[in-house]
Order: structure tokens, then sequence, then C-alpha cells
């Protein structure tokens, strides 16, 4: 991640230092990529099962995003047969549930702003509690981390798709990439650091 030295913001920005602003940048595209693969996990069996793509897909929007991943285990605990398969989709949707968690503090922060020289405060008003706040203090070589797991569980979870697409419907077995696509389970990866719990103070601390 490179930091071009002619980003001339607006200074009344309430925003941390530039390369901070473009690591959350990262981190915001990597989860949504990685949220966005989660439908060809949720699409697979029922696929297979001769459920038309537009249905599947119109079933799987009246979820709220909160239930998509309980809905992908609950579909692959009816179909899946392996159990090492279904072992591998609940550890995608443990790594998932960790990076939405951190994603979404950066999503609904109510502030974030530089503080000593490198570092930047999150901070983010409790809920029920209008006076009191989380605050979070992180330094870029955390930030590119997280977007890095977030990148890290997207590659496991086209992994473990492409893998169930070879083996039940076929896929890549005649594409000139066929030997390139995956015949095996991956390793799981290391899990995704979790930025919570944060330090709760008055909003004045």
């Amino acid at each position: 991640m490179s930091i071009s030295s002619d980003d001339n913001w607006p200074k009344e920005y309430h925003s941390g230092p530039p390369g901070h602003m473009q690591a959350i940048g990262f981190i915001t595209i990597n989860y949504t990529i990685f949220e966005g693969a989660l439908f060809g996990l949720f699409s697979h069996h029922l696929s297979c099962a001769g459920m038309p793509e537009h249905l599947i897909w119109k079933l799987y929007n009246g979820l709220s995003g909160n239930k998509r991943p309980k809905a992908i285990q609950d579909v692959f605990a009816q179909y899946e047969k392996d159990p090492e398969v279904i072992l591998h989709i609940n550890a995608i949707i443990d790594f998932y549930n960790i990076c939405a968690g951190n994603r979404n503090l950066f999503a609904h922060a109510h502030d974030y702003r530089a503080m000593t020289e490198g570092v930047g405060q999150l901070m983010k008003i409790l809920r029920d509690d209008w006076d009191k706040a989380h605050f979070l203090e992180l330094d870029l070589p955390t930030l590119r981390a997280v977007a890095d797991d977030m990148h890290r569980g997207f590659n496991y979870l086209w992994e473990v798709w492409a893998y169930l697409a070879y083996r039940d419907k076929g896929m890549g077995r005649q594409s000139f990439l066929a030997s390139l696509w995956p015949r095996a389970l991956p390793k799981k990866p290391q899990s995704p650091r979790n930025l919570s719990p944060l330090q709760i103070l008055p909003k004045s601390g």
C-alpha cells in the first residue's frame, strides 16, 4: 500500500493520518469482497439440488446480513455429507464473523483522528449511554494486518468453494486452468485478529 504524496484532503475532515485512511479503505473493500463471496457457499448445494439461481439469490437477499452466515451453516448441515467440509464451513463463518466485527468498528465509528505520531484513535459512542464511548488506538501496521485478514478470509472461502465446485459440478475440469483448480480442501488459516473489546471511557476522557 503506497501513499500518494499529493493527497490534499481538506484539513477540516475529522480523520486520522492519510495512511490510516487508505488502510481503512482497503479494510472496507476487502471486507465487501469477502462478504459478497458468501453467496457462493449459500448457493452451492441449493443449485446442485436444482433450485434456480435467481430464486436462490432472492432467498439469500431476503435474509438480513447477520442471519446469512447461520443460513449457510444450516444449508451445509442439511446437504453436506463430508464432515471435514462442514468443519471448514464453520471455520469460514467464524473467520468472517470476526472480520465483520472489525469492519463494523470502522463503519459505525463516530470519530477517527490522529493522536500521537503514527497512531489514530477510533471512538464509538455506546448505544445505551450517550456519555460514554468505546476508544481504540490503532497504528498503521495493525490496520494493514486487519485488511490482510479480510483478504485471507476471502482466499480461504474461495479455495473451499472451488473444491466443492470441482467435486460436485466438475467446474474447472475442462478449463485450461484445470491443473491449478483445487482438488483438495485447503489448510485452515490462522484466525484473524479481533479488535474488540475496546476501552470504555467518558467521551471527554
